[in-house]
């Protein structure tokens, strides 16, 4: 069994834990009780006090294990707001995988920047946490980063560019049927370790079978690809090194560069400050990098079953 933690927005982990727990003492002892075994249990965080955070979040993985020692836990993460005015989104939430992070300039790097937040959060529990599982990372904002990025270049078959926010959400924020068939298939694929292509059915959603098959091989990439969700095999043939498009060149403005590899489905993380990535560590690619004039970008490829190709380091001049 699996089960979540998911405060509403004004109620962080603090909350929930200090006074609302409190009040419903019994009828959580109770459910916990009825449930006898846990499985996979996950938080939702999003209030970007790293420490304070981490130390509630403990909180909860701790009482889960109380009954069920051997529970995975898991840190899922979201997708910010439209707006995107999150600290991540603004580049203000501090990681130590870089010296210098900065602002999100598209949905694509906003979700790249909720990873990082969560990767941080991950790094913190980690230093106290005793359990007989680490904590790991759901990644499915990598998911709907991608999936914005493929609508928006005429990838996914029956959706016009532009058709992301109509087509997968109720709202600025919430996934209608549509976006939330994509994120149950990353929660699948994590939680049973498979694949979900022909065996997840998008029942209750508006999308065509196509649309569905292809949003089944996105989960599993992104699940099977990012090297926390477990299922990651290391390998001795490098994945082929990333190439930027367009090339390097002098810029006067901000400009979006396009990463690829000869290797098929390569992952890339990269960063911005002149920190070597490798597939841990840096902002994970997902189908856009706004270069700034002046800048030098370091990217890294990646995929499951290979070992990381070299870091490549090109700089975009100030025209």
């Amino acid at each position: 069994m699996c089960t979540k933690a998911s405060p509403g927005r004004a109620r962080g982990r603090r909350v929930l834990w200090d006074e609302l727990i409190p009040k419903q003492k019994e009828r959580w002892e109770k459910v916990l009780a009825d449930v006898g075994r846990i499985d996979h249990f996950t938080v939702q965080p999003r209030d970007f006090n790293i420490a304070e955070e981490a130390g509630y979040d403990r909180k909860f993985f701790d009482l889960v294990r109380t009954i069920s020692p051997d529970v995975q836990p898991w840190f899922y993460c979201e997708w910010t707001e439209r707006q995107r005015q999150r600290p991540t989104d603004k580049g203000t939430v501090p990681s130590s995988q870089m010296k210098t992070l900065y602002p999100a300039l598209t949905w694509e790097e906003s979700m790249a920047s909720m990873l990082l937040y969560m990767e941080e959060l991950q790094r913190k529990v980690a230093e106290t946490d005793t359990g007989n599982k680490r904590a790991r990372v759901l990644p499915s904002a990598l998911a709907m980063g991608w999936i914005k990025n493929l609508i928006d270049h005429g990838q996914l078959s029956g959706a016009a560019p532009g058709s992301f926010y109509p087509l997968l959400y109720n709202d600025s924020v919430h996934p209608n049927e549509n976006g939330g068939y994509l994120v149950d298939l990353t929660w699948y694929s994590a939680f049973y370790r498979e694949s979900p292509v022909g065996k997840v059915l998008p029942v209750g959603t508006g999308l065509t079978a196509e649309q569905a098959a292809l949003m089944q091989r996105l989960a599993w990439d992104v699940v099977e690809n990012y090297p926390d969700c477990g299922l990651y095999r290391d390998g001795t043939t490098p994945a082929g090194k990333p190439a930027f498009s367009p090339a390097p060149a002098a810029i006067s403005a901000v400009m979006p560069v396009t990463l690829s590899s000869p290797t098929p489905g390569a992952w890339f993380r990269y960063t911005l400050d002149g920190t070597v990535p490798t597939r841990t560590n840096g902002y994970v690619y997902c189908g856009v990098v706004s270069v700034r004039p002046g800048m030098t970008v370091k990217a890294v490829a990646y995929k499951s079953g290979m070992a990381d190709s070299p870091a490549v380091e090109v700089t975009y001049p100030r025209g």
